[in-house]
């Protein structure tokens, strides 16, 4: 039977976990208003031009970068350019480390393939361990990011967990408009694996939450999320596909979305690739996104050394950039708008990326 998520529990958990985050960053952050924030509605001054993922105006590395949003910022162009997609195959395993902290990255992807943008990841010989504890360093979490964008293609995770209440595993894509597409697994169930969709951040993407079936998963009643799996988004311009070692289990059609305001409410803008592992289940969360990650996390399960963890082996990367992209070393954001999908128009250029 399919399965969806109860109404308002994904935007939710997605809002909450960022709010934490946006914690954490407040002293990266330079604050242009009476709060520092930002919107589509409140755009930064030019003294703090870029808009971060978070909604605080800055010039850093917090602002500019990474998940600068063009809709908040003074202009689209005061964030900086968006490394270019490359296929790419990142390895984690042999105590592997390609990835800097955040603070370190300033917008060149050949510094490392990916960013450390909160936590603590362990290194081991089998892949590395992103960490969740109930105090210190990663209290909120563990997050990596890529530093190039990927703007359709093909991304595979291959990842492995145990499954707790009210932890969080995550592999998704987020573009800088808060375009889309997710995998996530929840509660203490080794075989709940859930996707989800959403289109510039709409709210309607409470609607979109879908769980495998347990008939649809590789093995069946075998399945567990606890042994190694590959999970992979197939990300076209016309349809979005999920599969699980290859088994596609989820299909979305790009023309079965198009919204009564006449635009496809589709994925359609360059994404980071992002893998995490966050705590729902605590009281910093509402009793809905408590109740979707399946209750309150119980802290005696942890591990040897106090953590609950996301283990990766690799992530692999096919790009399929549109055939109407020009060329250019990055993509940035038009002020202009896309007639198909009512945000920024996404074009090449060979602007800076970097700070």
């Amino acid at each position: 039977m399919t399965s969806f998520r109860s109404k308002n529990l994904t935007f939710l958990s997605l809002g909450a976990f960022l709010l934490l985050l946006a914690v954490t960053q407040l002293n990266l952050v330079l604050a242009a208003s009476s709060d520092g924030s930002c919107s589509a509605s409140n755009q930064c001054p030019s003294s703090a031009p870029c808009c971060s993922e978070f909604g605080y105006c800055g010039t850093g590395s917090q602002s500019c970068l990474g998940g600068c949003n063009p809709d908040a910022s003074f202009k689209p162009s005061s964030c900086k350019a968006l490394p270019r997609c490359t296929n790419q195959y990142i390895d984690f395993t042999g105590k592997k480390t390609p990835y800097i902290p955040i603070a370190s990255y300033k917008g060149d992807p050949e510094q490392a393939p990916m960013t450390l943008d909160q936590g603590v990841a362990r290194p081991t010989t089998g892949g590395v361990r992103l960490a969740l504890t109930r105090t210190g360093q990663a209290q909120q979490g563990t997050r990596l990011s890529t530093t190039r964008f990927w703007y359709y293609g093909r991304a595979t995770a291959v990842m492995k967990h145990d499954s707790h209440a009210g932890v969080v595993h995550t592999f998704i894509s987020m573009s800088n408009t808060r375009d889309e597409i997710d995998w996530e697994f929840t509660t203490a169930n080794g075989k709940d694996a859930e996707t989800n969709y959403y289109w510039y951040g709409q709210p309607e993407g409470y609607t979109h939450g879908y769980t495998i079936p347990e008939s649809s998963l590789p093995g069946g009643s075998n399945f567990d999320v606890s042994a190694w799996h590959s999970y992979t988004i197939d990300w076209s311009p016309n349809r979005l596909k999920w599969e699980i070692d290859g088994v596609v289990v989820r299909t979305i059609k790009k023309s079965s979305t198009l919204g009564s305001d006449g635009f496809y409410h589709y994925p359609a803008t360059p994404a980071r690739l992002q893998l995490s592992i966050w705590g729902a289940g605590t009281d910093d969360y509402p009793e809905g996104t408590r109740s979707w990650s399946g209750g309150y996390i119980d802290w005696s399960k942890v591990d040897s050394k106090g953590s609950f963890t996301n283990m990766i082996k690799s992530l692999e990367i096919t790009c399929a950039d549109p055939s109407t992209l020009g060329a250019g070393h990055a993509y940035s954001f038009s002020s202009k708008i896309d007639p198909t999908t009512g945000e920024k128009k996404v074009i090449s250029t060979q602007r800076s990326t970097t700070l």
